[in-house]
């Protein structure tokens, strides 16, 4: 994925959630834009988990590719 491609998801409003696929498979949900924040050069993203239990850098060029969320999701700590 495009780090141009990436940056239009993020920024697009009316956000829209998706999800990023990563090449080992891990999904990582982006149910508002705070829970992305794309490193300004551009190699790297922070992704905070959506249980709100940490967060996860990434390598962007390790993404495979990303679809958007129909569902919406449960946004908070799980009990």
């Amino acid at each position: 994925m495009h780090l141009d491609e990436l940056r239009e998801l993020h920024e697009h409003r009316p956000f829209n959630p998706f999800t990023i696929h990563m090449v080992d498979g891990h999904p990582f949900d982006i149910v508002t834009p705070q829970y992305l924040a794309i490193h300004p050069h551009g190699r790297m993203a922070l992704v905070w988990h959506v249980t709100g239990r940490g967060h996860s850098y990434i390598a962007l060029d390790a993404i495979t590719r990303v679809s958007h969320i129909d569902a919406p999701l449960s946004i908070g700590s799980e009990s």
